[in-house]
């Protein structure tokens, strides 16, 4: 899991990383922390995320009808 992490967000972590935060909770605000973030508890609490290009994406695929998604699909499928 730390490799992943690791290569994930291309960080230096130390060996003992889960072990020294064997939690979520303790491992969330410690990779913050490498990341220079706040940590959410730190986090002003209206502050809001700004939108990912994932939930840009899927946001784009729930605004489609029934049939523009089912063209989409026939296209890709038509497309390989």
């Amino acid at each position: 899991l730390r490799n992943r992490i690791e290569h994930a967000l291309d960080l230096s972590l130390p060996a003992t990383l889960l072990f020294d935060h064997p939690t979520l909770d303790e491992l969330a605000p410690a990779l913050a922390a490498r990341l220079g973030r706040p940590a959410e508890a730190d986090a002003p609490a209206n502050a809001e995320a700004p939108p990912s290009a994932d939930d840009a994406l899927l946001a784009r695929i729930e605004a489609l009808s029934e049939a523009d998604a089912r063209a989409l699909l026939a296209t890709r499928e038509r497309d390989g």
